[in-house]
């Protein structure tokens, strides 16, 4: 009876320890399991914070590049690393990719970051800017002065309000503009030089160029495509052949000239098309819907044309229309997205338009 109740207290004893070291077991486990989350958690916030140094790195090294753009790095710390990959170029946004990591823990954010560039107008002149008769959907503005009269000044989608910027004065007749600033900084508009000549050059398709003689006059035209499906067409007519588009093309696509271009009578331009010339662009009895043209020179039309876009000129801008074309001066989204937008940054103020963390 004795050894029968010792056997049994012996037996509860190594159940008691038993139990005892399961849930000491247990508790160990979970003390280790929560300095793993633990550990985790704050790898993944110091991650996170290297992840948003090397974006904001690659801004500051944005704004000393006259292009805005970077090659990226990596660099290391005590407590992990940041990689920044090569900012890519879009237009007239950059987009900056930047990955922290920490032990296990990565953390990657994405910038899509815009500049002060005169793309960011619907029209933006060195020198006077000159509308009638258009419907204004944007901001727009002048290194000069401002001369609006007739037309309409809407609002932009999303919400802001359009305004007009001149670093010299402003005129309005018979047009809403409650949004003026006058003596606005001016803006630093297309360089052209010949590294851009080489990269349209290098890029481009070279189209055969057909020089006409009547008489005293000459001019010379070209075997458009139709359509130019995303390709980039250089063009460099004799200086005494004044080149004309006389025929209906459709983007999306670039065409790219070291002389003045003539849009001529009849002629239909569409679907996110860029238009470059070194020298000046003249709107002929022409319809351009959605497209962007970036002169050198002046940008003038006729009386009588349809042109819905976006207009960029160091020199003057001049586009007066009757109301009844309902022409309007629309940011053209996809087109300022395309790589060969010329100068379409600006060193020096920078502006954030999204901002996405993801693990």
């Amino acid at each position: 009876m004795y050894f029968s109740q010792r056997g049994a207290a012996a037996m509860l004893a190594i159940i008691v320890i038993a139990f005892l070291t399961i849930i000491g077991s247990g508790f160990a486990f979970l003390s280790s399991t929560d300095v793993r989350t633990a550990a985790s958690y704050r790898d993944g916030v110091m991650a996170q914070y290297l992840a948003e140094a090397g974006a904001k790195r690659a801004v500051s090294e944005m704004r000393k590049s006259a292009t805005g753009e970077w090659a990226g790095e990596t660099r290391e710390f005590d407590i992990g690393r940041y990689r920044v990959e090569a900012v890519i170029a879009r237009g007239v946004d950059r987009e900056i990719i930047s990955t922290g990591i920490v032990n296990n823990a990565a953390r990657k954010v994405k910038l899509t970051v815009s500049s002060d560039s005169p793309y960011n107008y619907v029209a933006y002149s060195g020198e006077k800017l000159n509308l009638a008769g258009i419907i204004i959907k944007g901001n727009v503005g002048s290194n000069a002065d401002v001369h609006i009269s007739g037309g309409l000044i809407l609002d932009q989608q999303n919400g802001a309000h359009s305004h007009i910027d001149a670093v010299g004065d402003i005129r309005t007749d018979s047009v809403y503009a409650p949004y003026k600033n006058e003596h606005a900084a001016p803006k630093a508009l297309l360089l052209f030089d010949s590294a851009l000549r080489q990269k349209f050059q290098g890029a481009g398709n070279i189209p055969t160029i057909i020089k006409h003689n009547s008489g005293s006059v000459k001019w010379s035209t070209w075997s458009s495509p139709g359509w130019l499906v995303n390709k980039v067409y250089y063009i460099n007519p004799e200086p005494d052949y004044p080149f004309y588009i006389r025929s209906d093309i459709e983007g999306p696509g670039v065409i790219y000239s070291t002389q003045a271009i003539t849009i001529d009578d009849g002629a239909r331009l569409t679907n996110n098309i860029i238009i470059i010339s070194e020298k000046s662009i003249n709107i002929g009895l022409s319809k351009i819907n959605n497209c962007v043209l970036a002169a050198g020179r002046d940008i003038s039309n006729s009386d009588s044309a349809v042109f819905q876009g976006t207009a960029v000129a160091n020199g003057s801008i001049s586009i007066t229309l009757d109301m009844k074309s309902q022409s309007t001066l629309e940011a053209q989204n996809k087109t300022l997205l395309n790589p060969f937008l010329p100068t379409a940054w600006n060193s020096g103020s920078v502006k954030i338009k999204s901002w996405v963390s993801s693990e």
